[in-house]
């Protein structure tokens, strides 16, 4: 930021790198803790439905259930984070001076 400032750069810039930055930790970290979950969950679910296959009377699988709720409260997360970085960002940074 204080770099974005000594070049001149305007509090549009600013705000607009912050809302970049957090949009991509929130996005990147949420689509990987949905793929995780999601994966872990078929895994669990597959070896379940495969031991008690062979049973008699055969029990029906359980089932795979999106948790579309979850997911979209997944979704709102890194919005919410991006605009909370653009509305707390500091518009102007003091220009620090350099020694030469």
């Amino acid at each position: 930021m204080s770099t974005l400032a000594a070049v001149g750069a305007g509090p549009g810039v600013r705000r607009l790198l912050s809302l970049c930055q957090a949009g991509v930790i929130a996005v990147l970290g949420s689509a990987l803790g949905i793929v995780a979950g999601l994966a872990s969950a078929l895994i669990v679910l597959a070896f379940t439905n495969q031991r008690y296959a062979d049973r008699w009377p055969i029990e029906p699988p359980y089932p795979l259930v999106m948790p579309w709720l979850t997911l979209g409260v997944l979704v709102v997360v890194p919005l919410v984070a991006m605009l909370g970085a653009a509305l707390l960002t500091r518009s102007r940074l003091p220009v620090e001076r350099r020694l030469d």
